[in-house]
């Protein structure tokens, strides 16, 4: 990856994280769900503006489980993706992120606060197809005994997120 994309990645995470997973501000801002995926568009300056998010929470204890938020930064021409992942997990070798037949495996934990801890990482174009067909994914991670846990993610609605995200993304750049 290339320094510029890096430093739009690491950019657009910071606007994701000020985001949070609050409704978007009311003046200039957007929020839409499509399925299972939410489109959040912020009016921060000199930032990506828009991101498309899908979170898990275990519906016993109301803890999250795992969320996602993706960005598309078309300056570098490419998508970027954080993880949240809970605590108390094997941090080596990192987690594996599979959908049907594609698979980016060993991807590492950059940091971990005290939400959890984050994976980020630019997605290619193979990413963002296998996410737009597939059904339902997984991110898979090590237990502290070893087990390798499945943490399972629906795709119902990332194919129309995605493309609203493309649309939104373009159109408040310019």
């Amino acid at each position: 990856m290339s320094g510029r994309a890096a430093f739009i990645i690491s950019i657009a995470f910071c606007v994701a994280a000020l985001a949070g997973w609050q409704p978007a501000a009311a003046q200039g801002g957007l929020t839409q769900d499509f399925d299972d995926w939410q489109l959040v568009c912020e009016e921060i300056e000199n930032a990506l503006p828009c991101q498309i998010r899908h979170r898990i929470v275990d519906h016993s204890s109301q803890s999250q489980v795992l969320a996602f938020s993706i960005v598309y930064a078309p300056e570098a021409g490419t998508h970027a993706m954080q993880l949240v992942l809970p605590l108390d997990f094997l941090l080596e070798p990192g987690v594996t992120l599979e959908i049907g037949d594609y698979q980016v495996a060993d991807m590492p934990v950059d940091y971990c606060d005290t939400a959890g801890c984050y994976v980020e990482a630019a997605l290619e174009d193979e990413a963002i197809d296998a996410f737009r067909v597939g059904n339902t994914g997984y991110v898979y991670l090590t237990a502290r005994d070893a087990r390798r846990i499945g943490l399972p993610f629906s795709l119902e609605g990332f194919s129309k997120a995605e493309a609203r995200l493309r649309g939104e993304t373009l159109t408040r750049e310019r």
